[in-house]
Protein backbone atom coordinates (compact mmCIF):
# COMPACT_ATOMS: atom_id res chain seq x y z
CA UNK A 1 0.00 0.00 0.00
CA UNK A 2 2.87 2.45 1.17
CA UNK A 3 4.49 2.22 -2.61
CA UNK A 4 1.07 3.07 -4.45
CA UNK A 5 1.34 6.27 -5.96
CA UNK A 6 -2.28 8.82 -5.00
CA UNK A 7 -3.94 8.05 -8.68
CA UNK A 8 -3.57 4.36 -7.54
CA UNK A 9 -5.04 4.52 -4.19
CA UNK A 10 -8.35 6.24 -5.66
CA UNK A 11 -8.60 3.80 -8.61
CA UNK A 12 -8.28 1.45 -5.98
CA UNK A 13 -10.94 2.72 -4.02
CA UNK A 14 -13.64 3.33 -6.75
CA UNK A 15 -12.75 -0.46 -7.47
CA UNK A 16 -13.61 -1.34 -3.68
CA UNK A 17 -16.51 0.69 -3.78
CA UNK A 18 -17.80 -0.53 -7.13
CA UNK A 19 -17.42 -4.58 -5.49
CA UNK A 20 -19.00 -2.98 -2.15
CA UNK A 21 -22.23 -2.08 -4.14
CA UNK A 22 -22.78 -5.35 -5.86
CA UNK A 23 -22.81 -6.90 -2.54
CA UNK A 24 -24.90 -4.83 -0.86
CA UNK A 25 -27.22 -5.23 -4.15
CA UNK A 26 -27.19 -8.74 -4.32
CA UNK A 27 -27.77 -8.83 -0.75
CA UNK A 28 -30.78 -6.86 -0.94
CA UNK A 29 -32.40 -8.16 -3.73
CA UNK A 30 -32.29 -11.86 -1.57
CA UNK A 31 -33.74 -10.12 1.32
CA UNK A 32 -36.47 -8.66 -0.74
CA UNK A 33 -37.10 -11.83 -1.93
CA UNK A 34 -37.34 -13.95 1.47
CA UNK A 35 -39.38 -10.46 2.71
CA UNK A 36 -43.03 -10.06 3.24
CA UNK A 37 -45.26 -8.00 1.35
CA UNK A 38 -46.43 -5.65 4.08
CA UNK A 39 -42.42 -4.19 3.93
CA UNK A 40 -41.39 -5.07 0.50
CA UNK A 41 -44.55 -2.68 -1.03
CA UNK A 42 -43.02 0.74 1.42
CA UNK A 43 -39.36 -0.28 -0.14
CA UNK A 44 -40.58 -0.40 -3.79
CA UNK A 45 -42.78 3.02 -3.67
CA UNK A 46 -39.51 4.74 -2.25
CA UNK A 47 -37.42 3.06 -4.92
CA UNK A 48 -39.67 4.45 -7.73
CA UNK A 49 -40.26 8.23 -6.53
CA UNK A 50 -36.80 8.20 -6.20
CA UNK A 51 -35.89 6.99 -8.94
CA UNK A 52 -38.42 9.72 -10.67
CA UNK A 53 -37.51 12.65 -9.27
CA UNK A 54 -33.52 11.88 -10.20
CA UNK A 55 -34.30 10.99 -14.24
CA UNK A 56 -34.60 13.74 -16.14
CA UNK A 57 -36.94 14.29 -19.34
CA UNK A 58 -39.83 12.13 -18.57
CA UNK A 59 -43.65 13.42 -18.70
CA UNK A 60 -46.04 11.81 -16.40
CA UNK A 61 -49.09 11.89 -17.97
CA UNK A 62 -52.62 11.70 -15.66
CA UNK A 63 -55.98 11.84 -17.26
CA UNK A 64 -58.99 12.28 -15.08
CA UNK A 65 -62.35 10.95 -15.98
CA UNK A 66 -65.54 12.51 -14.43
CA UNK A 67 -68.87 11.29 -14.79
CA UNK A 68 -71.92 13.87 -14.78
CA UNK A 69 -74.77 12.39 -13.91
CA UNK A 70 -78.34 13.96 -15.71
CA UNK A 71 -81.33 13.46 -13.69
CA UNK A 72 -84.24 12.94 -15.84
CA UNK A 73 -86.43 15.30 -13.83
CA UNK A 74 -83.47 17.62 -15.14
CA UNK A 75 -83.94 17.53 -18.37
CA UNK A 76 -88.36 17.58 -17.98
CA UNK A 77 -87.60 21.01 -16.32
CA UNK A 78 -85.12 22.32 -18.89
CA UNK A 79 -87.61 21.23 -21.64
CA UNK A 80 -90.41 23.19 -19.89
CA UNK A 81 -88.46 26.65 -19.77
CA UNK A 82 -86.94 25.89 -23.29
CA UNK A 83 -90.87 25.76 -24.16
CA UNK A 84 -93.24 27.35 -22.02
CA UNK A 85 -93.25 31.04 -23.02
CA UNK A 86 -94.81 30.38 -26.55
CA UNK A 87 -97.76 29.31 -24.51
CA UNK A 88 -100.71 31.25 -24.73
CA UNK A 89 -104.14 30.89 -23.98
CA UNK A 90 -106.68 31.81 -26.97
CA UNK A 91 -110.05 33.68 -26.74
CA UNK A 92 -113.15 34.25 -28.81
CA UNK A 93 -115.62 37.07 -29.00
CA UNK A 94 -119.07 36.41 -30.50
CA UNK A 95 -121.09 39.95 -29.75
CA UNK A 96 -120.41 40.45 -26.12
CA UNK A 97 -119.85 37.06 -25.24
CA UNK A 98 -116.31 36.16 -24.28
CA UNK A 99 -114.93 32.35 -23.79
CA UNK A 100 -111.94 30.90 -23.57
CA UNK A 101 -110.90 28.58 -26.40
CA UNK A 102 -107.40 26.79 -24.85
CA UNK A 103 -103.98 27.31 -24.86
CA UNK A 104 -101.77 27.28 -27.63
CA UNK A 105 -98.25 27.91 -28.68
CA UNK A 106 -96.86 30.02 -31.31
CA UNK A 107 -94.39 28.11 -33.94
CA UNK A 108 -92.85 31.34 -35.75
CA UNK A 109 -91.42 34.60 -34.87
CA UNK A 110 -94.16 36.16 -36.49
CA UNK A 111 -96.97 34.92 -34.99
CA UNK A 112 -98.08 31.60 -36.63
CA UNK A 113 -99.95 29.67 -33.59
CA UNK A 114 -101.06 26.34 -33.54
CA UNK A 115 -104.03 24.98 -31.53
CA UNK A 116 -105.70 21.38 -30.95
CA UNK A 117 -108.98 22.75 -31.51
CA UNK A 118 -110.73 22.35 -35.35
CA UNK A 119 -114.17 23.39 -34.53
CA UNK A 120 -113.09 27.37 -34.69
CA UNK A 121 -115.27 29.47 -36.44
CA UNK A 122 -115.26 31.88 -39.05
CA UNK A 123 -117.52 34.07 -37.40
CA UNK A 124 -116.27 34.41 -34.19
CA UNK A 125 -113.25 37.20 -33.60
CA UNK A 126 -110.14 35.76 -31.74
CA UNK A 127 -107.46 37.23 -29.54
CA UNK A 128 -104.56 36.65 -27.09
CA UNK A 129 -103.43 39.02 -24.19
CA UNK A 130 -99.94 39.50 -23.96
CA UNK A 131 -98.42 41.63 -20.93
CA UNK A 132 -102.10 42.81 -20.86
CA UNK A 133 -101.92 43.61 -24.53
CA UNK A 134 -104.74 42.45 -26.61
CA UNK A 135 -104.11 41.09 -30.01
CA UNK A 136 -106.12 39.66 -32.55
CA UNK A 137 -105.61 36.70 -34.48
CA UNK A 138 -106.66 35.43 -37.82
CA UNK A 139 -108.09 32.13 -38.52
CA UNK A 140 -106.24 30.18 -40.93
CA UNK A 141 -107.20 27.18 -41.23
CA UNK A 142 -109.34 23.93 -39.88
CA UNK A 143 -106.92 20.92 -40.13
CA UNK A 144 -109.11 17.47 -40.04
CA UNK A 145 -106.32 15.78 -38.14
CA UNK A 146 -107.73 18.05 -35.09
CA UNK A 147 -106.02 21.36 -35.13
CA UNK A 148 -106.61 24.70 -36.15
CA UNK A 149 -103.68 27.80 -37.66
CA UNK A 150 -104.51 31.09 -36.79
CA UNK A 151 -102.32 34.34 -37.22
CA UNK A 152 -101.61 37.27 -35.37
CA UNK A 153 -101.78 40.52 -36.88
CA UNK A 154 -101.19 44.02 -35.63
CA UNK A 155 -104.52 46.51 -35.39
CA UNK A 156 -102.24 49.04 -35.80
CA UNK A 157 -100.79 49.51 -39.26
CA UNK A 158 -97.76 51.61 -38.12
CA UNK A 159 -97.17 49.61 -34.87
CA UNK A 160 -93.73 48.21 -35.71
CA UNK A 161 -94.00 44.29 -36.56
CA UNK A 162 -94.77 42.24 -33.86
CA UNK A 163 -92.62 39.46 -32.35
CA UNK A 164 -93.21 36.15 -30.33
CA UNK A 165 -91.19 33.69 -28.01
CA UNK A 166 -91.67 30.88 -30.13
CA UNK A 167 -90.73 26.88 -29.97
CA UNK A 168 -89.75 25.28 -33.54
CA UNK A 169 -91.16 22.06 -34.97
CA UNK A 170 -88.86 19.73 -35.13
CA UNK A 171 -89.26 16.89 -37.77
CA UNK A 172 -87.87 14.16 -35.78
CA UNK A 173 -88.97 10.62 -37.07
CA UNK A 174 -87.23 8.47 -34.39
CA UNK A 175 -89.97 8.71 -31.94
CA UNK A 176 -90.37 5.56 -30.59
CA UNK A 177 -93.02 3.81 -28.48
CA UNK A 178 -91.59 3.57 -24.65
CA UNK A 179 -90.42 7.21 -25.26
CA UNK A 180 -91.08 9.92 -22.03
CA UNK A 181 -92.84 13.14 -23.37
CA UNK A 182 -94.01 16.20 -21.79
CA UNK A 183 -97.31 18.27 -22.55
CA UNK A 184 -97.79 21.85 -22.05
CA UNK A 185 -100.98 23.20 -21.00
CA UNK A 186 -102.68 26.71 -19.96
CA UNK A 187 -101.67 29.76 -18.76
CA UNK A 188 -100.16 30.01 -16.38
CA UNK A 189 -98.24 26.77 -17.43
CA UNK A 190 -99.28 23.18 -16.23
CA UNK A 191 -97.62 19.85 -17.20
CA UNK A 192 -98.39 16.25 -18.05
CA UNK A 193 -95.74 13.68 -18.08
CA UNK A 194 -96.42 10.40 -20.08
CA UNK A 195 -94.87 8.08 -22.54
CA UNK A 196 -95.71 7.29 -26.55
CA UNK A 197 -98.11 4.22 -25.57
CA UNK A 198 -97.98 3.05 -28.92
CA UNK A 199 -97.34 4.39 -32.73
CA UNK A 200 -100.27 3.94 -35.08
CA UNK A 201 -99.58 4.49 -38.65
CA UNK A 202 -102.60 5.87 -40.75
CA UNK A 203 -103.16 5.62 -44.68
CA UNK A 204 -105.66 8.52 -45.97
CA UNK A 205 -106.62 6.99 -49.37
CA UNK A 206 -108.53 9.86 -50.21
CA UNK A 207 -104.78 11.85 -50.40
CA UNK A 208 -103.52 9.76 -52.41
CA UNK A 209 -102.44 7.30 -49.73
CA UNK A 210 -100.13 9.26 -48.11
CA UNK A 211 -99.44 7.96 -44.97
CA UNK A 212 -98.61 9.47 -41.14
CA UNK A 213 -97.86 8.27 -37.77
CA UNK A 214 -100.56 8.94 -34.75
CA UNK A 215 -98.65 8.61 -31.55
CA UNK A 216 -100.87 7.73 -28.51
CA UNK A 217 -100.03 8.52 -25.08
CA UNK A 218 -100.32 7.36 -21.78
CA UNK A 219 -100.82 10.69 -20.48
CA UNK A 220 -103.00 11.92 -17.49
CA UNK A 221 -104.94 15.25 -18.33
CA UNK A 222 -107.60 17.17 -17.23
CA UNK A 223 -110.85 17.17 -19.65
CA UNK A 224 -110.90 19.84 -22.37
CA UNK A 225 -107.47 20.09 -22.30
CA UNK A 226 -105.83 19.87 -25.51
CA UNK A 227 -103.40 21.67 -28.12
CA UNK A 228 -100.43 21.76 -26.20
CA UNK A 229 -97.18 21.30 -27.56
CA UNK A 230 -95.64 17.71 -26.95
CA UNK A 231 -92.16 17.62 -26.07
CA UNK A 232 -89.43 14.93 -25.90
CA UNK A 233 -86.62 15.16 -23.20
CA UNK A 234 -84.12 16.86 -25.26
CA UNK A 235 -86.72 20.22 -25.73
CA UNK A 236 -87.83 19.51 -29.39
CA UNK A 237 -91.53 20.46 -29.64
CA UNK A 238 -92.12 16.78 -32.30
CA UNK A 239 -96.14 17.48 -32.34
CA UNK A 240 -99.35 18.75 -30.37
CA UNK A 241 -101.28 16.62 -27.90
CA UNK A 242 -105.27 15.98 -28.94
CA UNK A 243 -107.83 15.32 -26.76
CA UNK A 244 -110.07 12.59 -28.25
CA UNK A 245 -112.77 10.48 -26.93
CA UNK A 246 -111.33 10.96 -23.50
CA UNK A 247 -107.82 9.80 -25.12
CA UNK A 248 -104.71 12.11 -25.29
CA UNK A 249 -103.10 11.58 -28.84
CA UNK A 250 -99.81 13.27 -30.46
CA UNK A 251 -99.65 14.64 -33.96
CA UNK A 252 -96.86 14.69 -35.33
CA UNK A 253 -95.09 17.94 -36.39
CA UNK A 254 -94.68 16.61 -39.88
CA UNK A 255 -98.02 17.20 -40.60
CA UNK A 256 -98.41 20.29 -39.27
CA UNK A 257 -95.62 21.73 -40.81
CA UNK A 258 -97.16 20.01 -44.35
CA UNK A 259 -100.14 22.01 -43.38
CA UNK A 260 -98.61 25.55 -42.90
CA UNK A 261 -96.87 24.99 -46.15
CA UNK A 262 -99.99 24.61 -47.74
CA UNK A 263 -101.54 27.78 -46.77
Amino acid sequence: MEDLTKTQLILLMLLVSFVVSIATGITTVTLMDQAPESIIQPITKVIRETVEMVVPGETKTITETNTIIIKEEDLIVKAIENNQKSLVNLYSFYGETEEKVGTGFFVSANGLFIIGDNTLSKEKNYQIKINEKEIEMNLLINNEKGFSILKAISSDESEVDLKFNFSSLKNLEQAKAGQKVVVLYDQPVKVGVGIISELETIVEEINQNQEYVLMKLNIDLPEMVSGGPLINLDGDVIGIAILEDGKVNGINSKIIRASIDKI
